[in-house]
């Protein structure tokens, strides 16, 4: 799958998260991951997680989408499977979210209960973060 095919499925996706030039392509930065267009592979920790062809068109669609991307918005895609697109997509999105972990320990993948699913964007990641840091002074002051 070509970044030129998912571009021309996805016109107003990409311009959310900054990119850069980097090896001859654009790169995606993220603070959880980098997504390489030009090498169709996904970073964490400056490894490469080894999404399948299929997963890596279905997180470079979700990373480049403005907001909750749907499961009839995935089975359009020139990849998509309209028949297995609700259990299709979960089992995807599920093996996307253990690969990241598993180099990182945390999920940058959003579930919306009965939409869809979406990236965390930096201004949820710094809620967690503070919430984490109260959450952090609430046990040191009590003594846990």
């Amino acid at each position: 799958m070509s970044v030129e095919t998912l571009s021309r499925a996805c016109p107003n996706c990409g311009t959310e998260l900054p990119t850069s030039e980097s090896n001859n392509g654009s790169v995606i930065k993220h603070p959880y991951f980098r997504v390489n267009l030009s090498e169709m592979k996904v970073y964490v920790n400056g490894k490469n997680i080894g999404l399948t062809p299929k997963e890596y068109a279905i997180f470079e669609y979700l990373v480049k989408a403005e907001g909750v991307v749907t499961n009839v918005e995935f089975a359009r895609q020139p990849w998509g499977d309209y028949g297995q697109t609700m259990n299709g997509t979960k089992v995807h999105i599920s093996n996307i979210r253990n690969k990241i972990r598993e180099a990182d320990g945390r999920d940058p993948i959003i579930t919306r209960y009965a939409l869809g699913y979406e990236i965390k964007d930096e201004k949820i990641i710094e809620r967690e973060q503070a919430r984490a840091q109260q959450a952090d002074n609430g046990r040191q002051i009590r003594g846990y």
